[in-house]
């Protein structure tokens, strides 16, 4: 899989926040996608799109994306922001937003696993 920011241009990008804008004023574009395609430990997302509510948790919103890829108790997901900062999950998404969003105005996060018993 492609990283997103390498599939779209800059303009396209701007556009996609701009039409989720129009749609979903109250809402937050994210763009989820693996750290690296070489984990083997988490399969890649089938929906890489997201536009979530400012006031919901990042321990929220890693639970959705858990359920999205099935993930069993036995791996902890990790979601970096912009490949650099690891996101505590107390966190707004609306705080996070705020300090990490894109010039093109959507919130890159990347996630990976790890076996967590063993």
């Amino acid at each position: 899989m492609k990283d997103y920011k390498l599939q779209k241009t800059f303009k396209e990008r701007k556009s996609e926040h701009e039409r989720l804008i129009e749609k979903c004023p109250d809402r937050i574009g994210i763009i989820v996608q693996p750290y690296s395609v070489e984990d083997s430990n988490i399969p890649i997302i089938d929906k890489r799109k997201y536009a979530v509510y400012p006031d919901i948790t990042m321990g929220t919103f890693s639970n959705i994306i858990r359920s999205r890829l099935k993930l069993d108790a036995s791996k902890s997901l990790l979601f970096f922001i912009n490949k650099k900062s690891l996101v505590q999950v107390s966190r707004s998404i609306a705080d996070i937003y705020k300090e990490e969003k894109d010039a093109d105005g959507l919130l890159y996060m990347y996630y990976c696993g790890e076996n967590t018993f063993g």
